[in-house]
């Protein structure tokens, strides 16, 4: 029991440390897709773009976690 709770305890570690590391990288690439994309289609289509993109990523990181956790 102990051994299952300290497996528990690192994968959601292992999880944090990865989300942490995935928001910034996710950042850095919206902050760049922020400036290609605004002076095409203005700051409404930018933002667009980004919620799509973030809602993406986050269903597929969800489904990830899920599978993984399972």
């Amino acid at each position: 029991m102990r051994q299952q709770i300290g497996r528990v305890a690192a994968a959601v570690v292992l999880l944090g440390v990865v989300g942490v590391l995935v928001v910034a990288g996710i950042a850095l690439g919206l902050a760049g897709i922020y400036h290609w994309v605004a002076p095409i289609w203005g700051a409404a289509g930018g933002f667009g773009v980004i919620a799509a993109l973030s809602l993406t990523v986050a269903a597929v990181l969800g489904v990830w976690a899920y599978r993984w956790l399972r």
